[in-house]
C-alpha cells in the first residue's frame, strides 16, 4: 500500500491482525479521531472495503470537522475508490454508464473533501496536487476506455463531455490556486509534476487549441469552459 503505517503496525506480520489492531484501537479510544482516520485508510488501500472506509472517515470527521489532514484522508479514500473502479474497468475493458456514474460521484465527493481541506489549509500542496492527479488518472483513462487512446482533447471536444472539460479546468484553476498559494517560492517537484501530468493530457497543444475552437461554432457546446480550456 502507499506509505507505511505506524511500526506497530507495520510489526504484525499478517492483514486480518493489522486489522484487529486498528479496529481495536476505536473501540479503547472511540473520541481519537485520528484512530478512525488510519483505520479507513487501512480499509481504503490495504482491504478495498471503501463503503467501511467511507464510514470511519465520517466517524474521525463527526469527532474534528475542522481538521485539514482529516479531509485530506477522507478525499484519498475517494480518489482510491474511483483509482479502483478504473483499474476493474481497464481490465474488462468495459464501462457502462451505471459505472461511469459510480465513477463521476466519487470524484465529485472527493473534491467536496479536498475543497474543504483547502479552506482549512490554504497552503498545503497536497491540497492541491492529490485532485489534479485525480482528475488527470480519471481523464486519461476515461479517453482511453471510450476509443480515444493518447487523444484527450478529442474525447474533450465530445459535446457530450461538458462534465470532462470542466474537469480538466477545474484542474488548471487548481495549479493556478497553488502557485498563488505559494508565490515567491520555487516549484516543488509536486507542483511541476502536475504541471507535467496536465501537458500530458494536451498532448499536441496546436491541434487541441484548433480543434476547441472549432467547437465554438457550435450551438450544442456550452463555450465558457470551452475558452476557457483554450486560454489554458
Amino acid at each position: 500500500w502507499e506509505g507505511p503505517f505506524s511500526a506497530l503496525i507495520s510489526a504484525i506480520p499478517t492483514t486480518e491482525g493489522k486489522q484487529r489492531a486498528f479496529e481495536e484501537l476505536t473501540l479503547l479510544f472511540p473520541e481519537e479521531p485520528h484512530f478512525w482516520a488510519h483505520l479507513g485508510r487501512f480499509y481504503s488501500r490495504v482491504i478495498q472495503d471503501h463503503r467501511k472506509a467511507h464510514e470511519a472517515h465520517q466517524r474521525a470527521l463527526d469527532l474534528a470537522e475542522a481538521d485539514p489532514v482529516l479531509r485530506h484522508m477522507a478525499g484519498m479514500a475517494w480518489r482510491a475508490e474511483v483509482y479502483d473502479v478504473l483499474n476493474s474497468a481497464s481490465v474488462s475493458g468495459g464501462l457502462s454508464p451505471e459505472l461511469e456514474a459510480h465513477i463521476q460521484a466519487a470524484v465529485r465527493q472527493a473534491g467536496r473533501e479536498f475543497d474543504e481541506a483547502r479552506r482549512l489549509d490554504l497552503r498545503s500542496e497536497y491540497n492541491y496536487v492529490s485532485q489534479i492527479q485525480l482528475i488527470e488518472r480519471v481523464l486519461g483513462v476515461l479517453a482511453h476506455l471510450k476509443g480515444f487512446l493518447n487523444d484527450v482533447p478529442r474525447f474533450l471536444a465530445i459535446s457530450g463531455n461538458l462534465r470532462y472539460r470542466e474537469l480538466l479546468d477545474d484542474a488548471e484553476e487548481l495549479l493556478a490556486q497553488l502557485s498563488r498559494a505559494r508565490a515567491g517560492e520555487v516549484p516543488s517537484r509536486f507542483q511541476q509534476d502536475a504541471r507535467s501530468r496536465l501537458d500530458k493530457l494536451y498532448g499536441d497543444h496546436s491541434k487541441a487549441i484548433e480543434g476547441w475552437t472549432n467547437m465554438l461554432d457550435r450551438a450544442d457546446v456550452y463555450r465558457p469552459p470551452m475558452r476557457r480550456l483554450i486560454v489554458h
